[in-house]
Formats: structure tokens, C-alpha cells, sequence
């Protein structure tokens, strides 16, 4: 059996379709929004060290980010921060799981961009990452598919684990900041933006859309979050 890796178009092809989306979009305001540079959404510390093993329980006190692109004040993403890393929990509806081990994004999946330094670049930097987690049903409960998309991550020192629940699945887990190059730190900003896929097509979205004007390779694009205790 032989398998095809999807490429995503190069970073001149991003840049061009990037300068023409700011053009179409010259005069939006979008300064004002939720997950803007000028108003991040905010990302809280985790009061105590906690354990990644899918049991979602130990995230009732964790408010969800807004999806404002989609357009709901409560989105499926759950994020909050510790000096150690990035921690996070999804709880994805989906009536039927079905995923890519090789290419994740045209299945059902997590996609997570970040910029850790806070550039807002045109293009992906050092500073800028894809991780693409994914339910794992040939499997079973337990390890989840973990793909970085963009970046230099290392797979297995991402944590992540899913499950089955009523109505989906979720995906709890960690990605290391030594692995991100972040000081974890109150008032820290980070470049953010994530989609929950359904067979490869969004079912929603943080700040931009992944697949028109550049969303998934320009930081620039990417809404805002900030790291509070």
C-alpha cells in the first residue's frame, strides 16, 4: 500500500496570497474583536500540576476560549499554562471518528498554530508551529495521533491522549515550552489560532480561516491569547 503526504502550498505561494488578502481587506476593523493583538483572549495558569489521561473532570474550573471567527463566545478548546508548558483539552462534536494517521488535517482532528514570539510575521519563523492532534480509533482509548504539521516539535515529547465521549471525542494534552521556545510567563502573548476539523473541513475556528487569505501559514492572520495566573 502506498500513501501520499499532502504538501501545503510553499511560503511564496503564502506570501502572495497573503498580500492579497490584505489587500481585499483594507479598511476592516478588526482591532476590537476578541483574540486580537489590541484585545487577546486570556489563557490562565493552572493552579496545580495535573495528569494527562483524558479525564476531563479536573478541567470544570477552565473556562473555553471564545471561537470568535465562528462566531461563539464559548468554543470545544480548552488551554491553560503552567511554567512547564501549554496545557490543553478539546471536546469535539462528532457523530462519526475518522482520521489520517499521515495527513491528520483531512480527517477529524485538532489543528494548532502558534507563534511564541509574538511577531505577527507574514511568514512561518523558528518562532511559529502546526501541531495537528488527532483521535486514534484503530487503537483505541489511549495515545493520540500527534503530527507536527510546522516546526521543529518532536512528536513524542508532546503528551496527548484521547477518547470517546457522548456525541465525539476528546483530546487531553501538553506540549513542552521547551519544545516551543516560551518562557511561560503572566502578561506573555503568543501568537494563536486552531480549527476543529470534521473529515477535513472546519467546523470551527479561533481567528482566521485556515484555508483562505494565508490562515495557515501566516502569523500575521492568527488571532491573540495572553498568559494570566
Amino acid at each position: 500500500m502506498s500513501w501520499t503526504r499532502i504538501i501545503r502550498p510553499s511560503a511564496v505561494a503564502c506570501v502572495l496570497s497573503l498580500s492579497l488578502s490584505l489587500v481585499q481587506a483594507a479598511g476592516a476593523d478588526v482591532a476590537k474583536d476578541i483574540g486580537s493583538d489590541a484585545n487577546p483572549a486570556i489563557v490562565h495558569a493552572l493552579p496545580d500540576a495535573i495528569t494527562i489521561d483524558g479525564d476531563p473532570a479536573k478541567w470544570a474550573g477552565v473556562a473555553a476560549l471564545p471561537a470568535p471567527f465562528s462566531r461563539k463566545a464559548t468554543g470545544m478548546l480548552k488551554l491553560a499554562w503552567r511554567e512547564d508548558g501549554i496545557y490543553g483539552l478539546l471536546q469535539a462534536q462528532d457523530a462519526k471518528i475518522t482520521v489520517d494517521a499521515f495527513n491528520p488535517w483531512v480527517r477529524d482532528c485538532l489543528e494548532l498554530w502558534l507563534e511564541t514570539d509574538h511577531a505577527r510575521s507574514y511568514e512561518m519563523t523558528d518562532h511559529a508551529y502546526q501541531l495537528v492532534l488527532a483521535p486514534n480509533p484503530d487503537a483505541g482509548a489511549g495515545r493520540a495521533i500527534v503530527v507536527p504539521a510546522n516546526g521543529h516539535i518532536v512528536a513524542d515529547k508532546v503528551h496527548a491522549v484521547w477518547k470517546p465521549q457522548a456525541g465525539g471525542y476528546l483530546i487531553e494534552f501538553f506540549v513542552p515550552a521547551t519544545e516551543i521556545k516560551l518562557v511561560m510567563k503572566d502578561g506573555a502573548k503568543i501568537g494563536m489560532n486552531y480549527s476543529v476539523d470534521d473529515k477535513g473541513v472546519s467546523i470551527e475556528e479561533f481567528f482566521t480561516d485556515k484555508d483562505m487569505d494565508s490562515g495557515f501559514c501566516s502569523p500575521l492572520r492568527w488571532g491573540v491569547i495572553t498568559l494570566k495566573p
